[in-house]
């Protein structure tokens, strides 16, 4: 977005308590300068837990009528995570191979596992664990 120094963000001040998706905020801001003229970024935190719930980035001197020139909303922190999405399989595929050649340029070569020489490959060579 332009911003060339950011450490002026630990000089956001409180300045004003507001409600965000029905939760008490508060509400931080600070302009920062860019080579576009200044960027107001506008910082929201749980009133209770002090937990960061958004940031916008808004240019300087607009109106707030439309979305942000950018947003990061904090959607979940520290929720369990089911262990089935950590299951790794032995494959990639069910036939054992991690990939296909689908475009080769100029001479293209190709040693299998356990072999000791290189083997020219063209188009659809299925490579596996080890190529």
């Amino acid at each position: 977005m332009g911003v060339s120094d950011a450490s002026r963000l630990l000089d956001a001040r409180l300045v004003e308590q507001a409600t965000r998706d029905g939760r008490d905020c508060l509400v931080y801001r600070v302009a920062l300068p860019t080579g576009k003229g200044n960027l107001e970024i506008e910082a929201s935190a749980d009133a209770k837990s002090l937990q960061l719930v958004e940031i916008l980035a808004w240019k300087s001197g607009t109106k707030r009528t439309g979305p942000p020139l950018a947003e990061m909303r904090l959607v979940s922190m520290n929720v369990q995570i089911a262990d089935e999405k950590f299951a790794v399989t032995k494959s990639l595929t069910e036939d054992g191979r991690i990939g296909k050649i689908s475009e080769a340029q100029g001479i293209v070569v190709l040693r299998p596992m356990l072999a000791k020489r290189w083997t020219p490959i063209c188009r659809e060579t299925l490579l596996r664990p080890g190529d």
